[in-house]
């Protein structure tokens, strides 16, 4: 058996020119079709009111010194009553006032 020219055969060599081909199509019809394809979704979105909302710049200055008196802005307030009043602030002030 002569081995010398097994060896020699050339090695089978893959075309791919017909898989670029068809590969080219493929996307030439996906690029026609997908403009032409939408898909609704009904969304009920909230409607909003007609007058825009006023922006509040409004900040609190909250301060507490060593004799435990707490200050808010301009007004002093003593340590042992500050439940009650911070009830009153709280309904006085926004939730979304900045505090500093």
């Amino acid at each position: 058996m002569n081995y010398d020219n097994y060896w020699d055969e050339d090695k089978p060599e893959l075309n791919i020119t017909p898989l670029v081909d068809v590969m080219l199509v493929l996307l030439a019809i996906l690029m026609v079709t997908t403009p032409t394809l939408t898909y609704k979704e009904e969304i009920a979105l909230p409607s909003g009111s007609k007058t825009a909302r006023a922006t509040q710049d409004k900040m609190i200055e909250i301060r507490m010194d060593k004799d435990a008196k707490i200050y808010i802005d301009s007004q002093t307030y003593e340590y042992n009553s500050f439940p009650d009043t911070f009830n009153l602030l709280s309904k006085k002030y926004d939730k979304d006032t900045r505090v500093s």
